[in-house]
């Protein structure tokens, strides 16, 4: 009996955590009653309670145990077509999945308004952070293995590169009707500035 309610209790904290994450990616988290959750997850309020102190820390049960596929590890001695696929793929996973979607979406425009702004801000960062590690590796590996021109500026490619790739992500997660078809072409064109760079992406010397 106690294994059974456990499994129970488990199950509705988990109907709850995704109540929450459709409504904060659907209507922003400081629109997003607790009643609403409630209602949405088939639950009480006093359940919610139960697992949850509120919304702060339903918001931040979210970002703790969600994983972004851009937070996944990455071999660190693949080649570069393998390695731009891979992030390729991760973005296509990000946008298409439906809980790393929702995730994505309450860190980058949903936001916490009336939570702890800081708690989707370091998460954020976390995600950007490892984006960059993850390109700096990639193209500083391809450079040593001449995949890539050998005078290229590693720092100003992966600057476009972050940039770029985030406004990607603003634009896929904004009603894009083709997502996937969006992350090929701007993909396609930051591999191409990366293996043929304009002058000013070359080191001098």
């Amino acid at each position: 009996m106690a294994r059974k309610t456990a499994a129970e209790a488990a199950r509705t904290r988990r109907r709850i955590l995704e109540a929450a994450s459709e409504l904060f990616s659907r209507e922003g988290v400081s629109s997003t009653t607790l009643d609403q959750i409630a209602r949405q997850a088939g639950v009480t309020r006093g359940a919610i309670y139960w697992h949850f102190k509120g919304k702060q820390d339903l918001l931040d049960a979210l970002f703790s145990e969600q994983t972004l596929p851009l937070e996944n590890d990455r071999p660190q001695a693949v080649d570069f077509h393998r390695g731009w696929q891979r992030l390729h793929d991760d973005l296509v996973a990000t946008v298409s999945g439906e809980g790393p979607r929702r995730l994505s979406e309450i860190m980058l425009y949903q936001g916490a308004c009336g939570s702890d702004p800081s708690t989707h801000q370091r998460r954020l960062d976390w995600v950007r952070g490892l984006l960059q590690l993850h390109l700096r590796r990639l193209l500083e590996t391809a450079v040593s293995r001449q995949e890539l021109p050998p005078s290229l500026d590693v720092p100003g490619v992966l600057e476009f590169c972050c940039i770029a790739i985030t406004g990607l992500l603003y634009e896929c997660l904004h009603d894009n009707p083709h997502p996937q078809e969006a992350i090929s072409a701007t993909l396609a064109v930051l591999q191409h500035v990366a293996k043929a760079p304009p002058r000013h992406l070359l080191l001098e010397g």
